[in-house]
């Protein structure tokens, strides 16, 4: 993903500013916009799958890290597998790894919201255009 070094605040603010410009419909963009739908869709699916797949590589790090943490911590034999897991979930290695899933998470659920958006946006250029027959006729 190109946009590794992006913060959240920015990623947001760029998806924000690429679906103004897809979702601007007018008399003079109609046609182009009903035809270019399927590319937007799927421009936004293609970014939705991206953040999925870094959450789950983050999620795998988490686990690692975890492991990690409790081969290096063996005197603790009398603890559980859970409870070690628990007792380093404050380390900060750990904490920036929970922050950067918080982030992902945040950006799939934007990213969902506009897939809902684009699902209706066929439906939304069907009606302009029955409106724009109407008064023409």
């Amino acid at each position: 993903m190109a946009d590794n070094n992006l913060t959240l605040q920015d990623l947001l603010v760029k998806y924000k500013n690429e679906f103004n410009d897809d979702n601007h419909i007018d008399e003079m963009n109609l046609r182009d916009k009903q035809l270019m739908l399927p590319g937007i869709k799927h421009k936004y699916v293609a970014y939705l799958i991206q953040h999925k797949q870094k959450k789950y590589e983050l999620e795998r790090l988490k686990k690692q890290a975890l492991k990690e943490l409790i081969n290096q911590n063996a005197p603790d034999i009398g603890l559980s597998k859970h409870a070690m897991e628990s007792k380093f979930e404050n380390n900060p290695a750990v904490q920036r790894i929970n922050n950067m899933i918080k982030e992902q998470d945040i950006l799939i659920d934007y990213l969902e919201k506009i897939e809902t958006i684009t699902k209706s946006m066929t439906y939304d250029i069907s009606n302009v255009i029955k409106i724009m027959e109407l008064e023409t006729t």
